[in-house]
């Protein structure tokens, strides 16, 4: 009887055995080498690791690296072109060699006279003379439309430079804004540093007396220039420049006035002229100049005297 009870008991936890778990495993599950792992437990790139911020676009905080690209591309094929001598320049200022274009190779300064903003500063009338002039000064005034000569002068030459362009010409403009303070020896200086082939300044004239109209043109005198090749061309350019701008306009011509007491001639180095284009104190001359088919005449004009001039000095 005692042996069936013990052989019963060891069946028993035998069983039990099989069921309960091992005491030596700490009662720990094993862990699956290839468990599942959770969508949101797999790190993903922040929006900063795809976009990058680009700074002092005001209108364009932040743009896809694939965009920039393409906006860089495109602003870069617009806006310059490669030569041949790999020198990079502003596309429309110049032509490639080999053009045939009239003003091909030739550099013209544009002046456009005064401007906005009016400095109280004298230099001296030539260099090295103690005689002094006002650098700045703000022009006249129409006395129809109130407009200054400033803003007249200014568009008249973006027009110029425009189809000087066309003609293969690089053009250089003194200022670009009325607001623009650059002084009358900066100006010329401008005309130096590019070595201009001529340098064109326009104006608009002015009078106590209100029918007083019609065009003149300024070039330099010799009391302080010794330069006798540059003031012969001067003179050639602003004969041609005038007798060409009246035939454009049908104006009436003032003629030629030589002047001495003028900066923006006196620290040239290169020809040059002045275009007094008409009377903004005249009412009837003030509404012309103003109008954007007198404009056209006045730029046509110049474009052929400046054409000429380069065909009789060559």
């Amino acid at each position: 009887m005692k042996r069936l009870c013990t052989i019963l008991f060891l069946v028993v936890m035998m069983m039990l055995g099989s069921i309960l778990p091992n005491p030596l495993a700490g009662g720990r599950k094993p862990k699956n080498p290839y468990r599942h792992v959770e969508p949101d437990a797999i790190p993903t790139p922040s929006s900063a690791a795809l976009e990058r911020t680009v700074p002092n676009t005001p209108d364009r905080i932040r743009m896809s690296l694939s965009e920039e690209r393409a906006v860089d591309m495109s602003e870069v094929s617009e806006s310059i072109r490669t030569t041949d001598n790999n020198k990079s320049i502003a596309a429309g200022n110049t032509d490639s060699p080999g053009t045939d274009k009239p003003l091909s190779g030739r550099v013209i300064c544009i002046d456009p006279g005064h401007q906005s903003v009016m400095i109280l500063k004298k230099v001296p009338v030539a260099p090295g003379e103690s005689r002094t002039v006002w650098d700045f000064s703000i022009g006249t005034r129409g006395a129809a439309t109130g407009i200054y000569e400033y803003t007249v002068a200014l568009k008249v030459a973006k027009k110029l430079r425009t189809t000087l362009e066309e003609l293969g010409a690089r053009v250089v403009l003194t200022r670009e804004r009325d607001d623009e303070p650059v002084g009358n020896v900066e100006r010329a200086e401008i005309a130096n540093d590019a070595k201009a082939d001529a340098f064109i300044r326009i104006h608009c004239d002015g009078s106590d007396i209100p029918e007083a109209r019609g065009i003149s043109v300024l070039y330099p005198g010799d009391r302080y220039i010794d330069d006798i090749d540059m003031l012969e061309k001067s003179t050639v350019l602003s004969e041609v420049l005038l007798e060409e701008v009246v035939k454009a306009t049908g104006a009436k011509s003032r003629g030629l006035v030589e002047r001495n007491d003028q900066a923006a001639f006196n620290y040239c180095k290169v020809p040059c002229t002045l275009i007094e284009m008409g009377f903004l104190t005249n009412p009837e001359e003030d509404r012309l100049l103003n109008s954007e088919s007198y404009q056209e005449k006045l730029v046509q004009g110049m474009v052929n005297g400046i054409t000429r001039y380069f065909s009789e000095t060559e």
